[in-house]
């Protein structure tokens, strides 16, 4: 099965389940992430804007916050390329590229040590792969992030035993589900 077609029916597998129990789940899954060695040791949260059906991040902001870290978002710049910047009220950023909210300026972060980078995606396999939206992004922003640790937030229905995956697709040191967490870490 291609990558494109695999994309397709997890992406409608996600779409199916049900509203309630992906509030819940996100909520778990952000409670398991913020118990993370790797979440307590790190000073700066890189995190994503939830599109329809993704985990939402919201409770982890919040538990960020909470802790005293300093929290990014990211906003895509031409050639498929992130960068990050700190925000204070992320319901304020406004809709950005491909429809996603991302912050239009403040204080950038260049430097990833001590950095906890919460990744989005499609799908996830036990190997510790993810299957993205097909933009590269993040596989192209993870090997220049030295000193981060990537954890991937996914619901327990879209983590596959095995995805497809080339050469320049990143593998994960995490991923946390609302039943488990898979980490090398």
């Amino acid at each position: 099965m291609t990558k494109e077609s695999l994309r397709r029916q997890l992406l409608e597998r996600r779409r199916l389940l049900d509203s309630g129990y992906k509030t819940a789940a996100s909520e778990q899954i952000c409670l398991k992430c913020s118990r993370l060695a790797a979440f307590e040791n790190s000073e700066n949260i890189l995190l994503y804007s939830p599109l329809a059906n993704e985990v939402d991040t919201g409770g982890l902001f919040l538990a960020a916050r909470a802790a005293g870290k300093r929290v990014y978002y990211p906003r895509c710049e031409p050639g498929s390329k992130l960068s990050f910047y700190r925000v204070e009220d992320p319901g304020k950023m406004p809709v950005g590229a491909h429809g996603i909210r991302e912050p239009s300026g403040g204080e950038r972060l260049y430097s990833f040590e001590n950095t906890l980078v919460i990744v989005p995606g499609v799908a996830a396999d036990r190997e510790l792969y993810r299957l993205g939206y097909g933009g590269g992004y993040y596989d192209r922003f993870l090997p220049s992030a030295v000193g981060a640790v990537s954890v991937g937030l996914f619901f327990s229905e879209t983590v596959v035993a095995a995805l497809p995956h080339g050469r320049y697709d990143v593998r994960l040191d995490c991923i946390v589900t609302e039943k488990e967490i898979l980490t090398d870490l």
